[in-house]
């Protein structure tokens, strides 16, 4: 259906959607409190969680676009492009401000948990899947904040709003920012009047925005009132002919009805620098187009002159040291939300990642069964065909006891949870329960500064400290071991003690290493066989809402899949249903890589199990809408493609 014609007013609600009451209250509670920048920029939280949004899915697309290879190469060997939340970008830090508005990370035990798996159900990594986007879009506004409250000037109750000073094209990038970025059922679009106007909004090299989904540069002023004349028409026939549907609909549950638009009309943003003979033009233009969802940031020293817009004067920090027009006498005096260049440029890279339509990967008849042959390549180990088919295909359990073990274990496998004897550890506060989470997954250890940054930014060293002794006070009542340290302190870094507890990715690490280092055709199938089992506790920190879990998960999801793919390679042709076995648990660790779903829908197919591959393709095609992605037509095509008989 048509999206409404105008935004919805300023709320306190965030940019975005959660089906978790816990996720809105928590949004809600902070939604006013501003986030500064590494850079020197301002931004409010509603920013800051379509940003969230937006980095899930970037991670996500980029796994999507990944081929598992099977060969077992260290990590740092081929690690893939930079993650957008670099330590110190604006994406890490914005990142870092929701998880501290939406997540309890409070001080207080746990004891009325059965267990301490985290709920995953508030969590901005939860929101993409089955999201439910926002419509109609936060009304476009200027936010400012003083030490106490924030104020918002609605630019749709506006012919136009003109900024001047040196603080004007920071304010706009903030505004264009928080407007592109939300995660919205019509994602919103942006005019840029002509290139110097482009250059002037980007304050550097302007290829970053205009590569951002959704931004549009015209060639100059008279072909941006020509667009805007043009949009303005069509928006007008819409709503004339009663299909600019002004109800709002949930996107779970609303079918098109006889009379509804197909045409989409997002809301648009234009920025401009209005010359005096097209002033007029651009006062009637945009005080019809704000009814059909059309505002303008307008940037004009001169603008005041002409008496059609409102305006205001920003100083480089965007501090409103002057204001005129309906509403503005609430902003004077406040700062308002700014973007540095650099800053920008990381949000422009964000949306591209999150939203540019992954590009076609063509694949001939042979490629798909070359794949299967990957672990031959020079510098991986095969094993004879006769190991494998008669190597048993254990599923048993990863985790027996051991009366050798340490009694606690730390365990990020299917989520967090520390337990001793078996047993849930009580009264384990969740920072402390994050600490050893961190120091579980880096199990040489790490310095305070890099565990307190990645734990506790912004907070003191005593509350590191305060942490840890938590954590012993907590593991030492469930075990017993009153003496032991469980957190050690040596050649300044801290790490877990292997001889008071021990953390399942531990294992996870040495057998993969075994595989990989192996020259015993034997032993590298055995191992790679313990991996399936290993792998079968869950992915790696599945729902932990911290904001350095990614990148780490990230870690064993790579070596883990290729593992996986790796097993499945070797037994394909005489133990087919291991090898489905080793693809279905390599899927349930990174369930958007569409390459895995192309070895299994083959298999199935070149089985006679043609339901089955029709129901694989199905749950990929629902993966891949999530990330508003669609299977490649090579995938789609094995469906029909005749098979290939197994030997």
């Amino acid at each position: 259906s048509p999206p409404p014609p105008t935004p919805a007013p300023p709320s306190s609600s965030p940019p975005t959607s959660s089906s978790s009451p816990d996720h809105d209250k928590g949004a809600q509670a902070d939604q006013n409190t501003p986030v500064d920048l590494p850079g020197g920029g301002l931004i409010g939280l509603g920013l800051a969680l379509s940003i969230a949004v937006l980095l899930v899915l970037a991670r996500r697309r980029r796994r999507a676009r990944r081929t598992p290879t099977g060969r077992l190469t260290p990590a740092e060997n081929h690690p893939g492009p930079p993650d957008p939340a670099q330590p110190g970008s604006v994406i890490a830090t914005l990142d870092h401000a929701v998880q501290r508005a939406t997540h309890r990370h409070d001080t207080e035990p746990d004891e009325g948990e059965d267990e301490d798996v985290l709920d995953r159900s508030d969590r901005a990594d939860a929101l993409p899947a089955g999201r439910r986007r926002v419509w109609p879009p936060p009304a476009p506004v200027i936010t400012a904040h003083t030490d106490t409250t924030s104020q918002a000037l609605d630019l749709s109750a506006t012919t136009g709003l003109a900024l001047t000073g040196p603080g004007a094209a920071p304010a706009v990038r903030a505004v264009l920012a928080t407007v592109l970025a939300v995660d919205a059922r019509y994602p919103a679009q942006a005019v840029l009047a002509d290139p110097a106007t482009a250059e002037l909004v980007a304050g550097s090299d302007d290829f970053a925005l205009q590569q951002a989904p959704g931004v549009e540069v015209a060639d100059d002023e008279t072909a941006a009132l020509a667009r805007l004349r043009t949009e303005l028409a069509r928006r007008t026939r819409l709503r004339d002919d009663h299909q600019l549907d002004a109800d709002l609909h949930p996107d779970e549950s609303h079918q098109h009805r006889p009379g509804e638009s197909t045409e989409p009309v997002q809301l648009l943003l234009v920025a401009a620098r209005p010359s005096p003979p097209h002033r007029r033009e651009w006062a009637t233009l945009l005080d019809q187009g704000r009814a059909v969802g059309i505002h303008a940031l307008l940037l004009d020293a001169h603008l005041h002159q002409a008496g059609d817009f409102t305006y205001l004067t920003l100083d480089a920090d965007g501090t409103i040291t002057a204001a005129h027009g309906p509403g503005t006498e609430a902003v004077a005096g406040a700062r308002a939300e700014t973007l540095t260049p650099a800053e920008a440029d990381e949000i422009w890279h964000l949306l591209a990642a999150a939203r540019t339509p992954a590009p076609g990967q063509p694949r001939d008849d042979t490629t798909l069964d070359d794949q299967w042959k990957a672990d031959d390549a020079p510098g991986d180990r095969g094993v004879n065909s006769d190991t494998a088919a008669s190597a048993p295909h254990d599923t048993a359990r990863t985790t027996t006891a051991n009366e050798n073990e340490p009694a606690a274990v730390v365990q990020l496998l299917g989520g967090v949870r520390v337990h001793a004897y078996g047993s849930h550890v009580r009264g384990l506060r969740a920072r402390a329960r994050e600490v050893l989470a961190y120091l579980a997954a880096h199990q040489h250890g790490t310095t305070a500064d890099t565990l307190r940054e990645a734990v506790l930014p912004d907070q003191p060293a005593a509350r590191l400290h305060e942490a840890i002794s938590y954590a012993r006070k907590a593991l030492r009542t469930a075990t017993g071991e009153n003496e032991a340290a469980f957190v050690v302190a040596e050649s300044g870094l801290y790490r877990l003690d292997p001889d008071a507890l021990t953390a399942d990715v531990w294992a996870l690490e040495d057998v993969l290493t075994r595989a990989r280092t192996s020259s015993d055709p034997g032993i590298r199938l055995e191992a790679l066989r313990r991996v399936v089992r290993v792998c079968r506790a869950g992915a790696p920190l599945q729902g932990a809402p911290y904001s350095w879990a990614e990148p780490v998960a990230e870690h064993w999801r790579s070596q883990a899949v290729d593992a996986l793919v790796a097993l499945a390679s070797e037994v394909r042709e005489h133990n087919p249903d291991e090898a489905l076995d080793a693809l279905a648990v390599a899927i349930t660790w990174d369930p958007y890589t569409e390459a895995l779903y192309r070895r299994t829908i083959a298999l199935q197919r070149d089985l006679g199990r043609l339901d089955a591959a029709q129901a694989t393709y199905r749950r990929l095609q629902a993966n891949l809408r999530d990330l508003d992605l669609e299977p490649d037509p090579d995938t789609t095509a094995l469906l029909d493609k005749a098979p290939v008989p197994q030997h």
